[in-house]
């Protein structure tokens, strides 16, 4: 029997398993992929940990990482030697904040699945969402990990009350997208829901039209 997603979590030392508890959510919207040839994105490699969880999970997938340094970079170069030979792994390093640099990973869309677990600050989330939320198939995820983080805002929203503000109104608001892009995610999004782990809101997942 396929080993499930919290056990994968855990053989490769994700914070997504334990410690956050992520993976039965996950396994909630992911299961019936599972066996699919489908395409993930995953900003925010890290050490690899999730992207070999993710390669392992989803057999068929091709997945797709971008972050500002290769996993080498933290300290995983066994992990970096083996993603970066790896057949259905493909990365980008650039910068999250651009919408230049992340537009490098639109070559590989449409993508099934969209996750954001990048630097946590709410600009990047929100230029992120404005650059790849276009590029998600109908029925597609996008994802946004780990909102409990404190992270500068300077002049922008917060990216929880940016989508709380957006399930209470219908409206996105966001100093980081021009109305265009602003219009296009509200006007797509066919569900939406923030997750709690103990109270506090963690993750949301938004199902698109």
């Amino acid at each position: 029997m396929p080993a499930s997603l919290n056990k994968l979590a855990k053989k490769h030392g994700t914070d997504k398993g334990p410690k956050h508890r992520y993976t039965p959510i996950y396994t909630k919207y992911f299961s019936a992929s599972k066996d699919k040839h489908i395409t993930l994105l995953e900003i925010g490699v890290n050490s690899g940990a999730s992207i070999k969880m993710w390669l392992e999970y989803f057999p068929a997938a091709h997945i797709v990482g971008f972050d500002l340094n290769n996993p080498s970079h933290y300290g995983s170069k066994k992990n970096w030697r083996f993603l970066n030979s790896h057949g259905r792994f493909t990365f980008y390093q650039g910068d999250q904040s651009s919408t230049e640099s992340i537009s490098q990973v639109l070559k590989h869309a449409p993508f099934d699945y969209v996750i954001d677990d990048g630097s946590h600050i709410s600009e990047h989330h929100q230029i992120c969402l404005a650059c790849l939320f276009p590029g998600l198939k109908p029925g597609g995820i996008y994802i946004i990990e780990d909102l409990q983080a404190k992270r500068p805002l300077g002049d922008h929203i917060h990216t929880t009350e940016m989508i709380k503000t957006f399930l209470a109104t219908g409206i996105i608001k966001s100093r980081a997208m021009s109305d265009k892009q602003a219009q296009y995610v509200e006007s797509n999004i066919s569900s939406c829901r923030i997750y709690k782990d103990r109270g506090t809101e963690k993750i949301c997942f938004m199902v698109k039209k």
